[in-house]
């Protein structure tokens, strides 16, 4: 933070995390998408996406938790092997 002293640090944070939760959710619409679709990967890559880059948003251990169903009940195991290694990279895994 530039400055982390400053009087509107914690509104500023709150902020940015509901801003960030909002990006978050446009990624789990477009997941939500696929899956009506059946297109499980990308499906799966979105999800991994909120995972990943809004692991500091509440969105995020929903979307881990999508994504490893996903991967375990609907993708063969090649596909699931290439992808799973990535997914502990999240915060919340």
């Amino acid at each position: 933070a530039r400055f982390p002293d400053d009087e509107n640090g914690p509104e500023a944070k709150k902020l940015r995390t509901e801003a960030r939760a909002r990006l978050a959710d446009t990624d789990l619409y477009t997941a939500g998408f696929y899956v009506d679709r059946e297109k499980w990967q990308g499906a799966m890559w979105r999800y991994q996406r909120v995972a990943n880059d809004f692991s500091d948003t509440p969105k995020a251990p929903y979307a881990l938790l999508r994504a490893a169903r996903i991967a375990d009940e609907k993708l063969d195991d090649a596909t699931t092997l290439s992808v799973m290694p990535r997914l502990p990279q999240t915060t919340c895994a």
